[in-house]
């Protein structure tokens, strides 16, 4: 299977773009866990607990239903009906 360096390049963009966002939610929970802890924070133990949670949940949506991203435009791939 022949694949365009274009289609390739956009492939890369995607990932790129989904790592930011995952980066960006293990984040977010992490300041949600802090700020339902109080001021104290979380150890570093628990932080990559938490991050290997989110991690978990994002792939296993992703192995059911991924998210492709082409700047404005975003779509959830059914991948038993998308054609080859």
């Amino acid at each position: 299977m022949l694949v365009s360096l274009e289609l390739m390049s956009r492939l890369r963009d995607v990932i790129d773009a989904l790592s930011d966002r995952v980066s960006k939610l293990e984040d977010y929970k992490l300041k949600a866990l802090e700020t339902r802890l109080g001021n104290d924070a979380p150890p570093a133990g628990a932080q990559m607990v938490l991050r290997m949670l989110v991690l978990r949940e994002l792939q296993s949506r992703a192995e059911t239903r991924p998210i492709v991203s082409f700047g404005a435009h975003t779509e959830v791939l059914d991948l038993e009906t998308a054609n080859p």
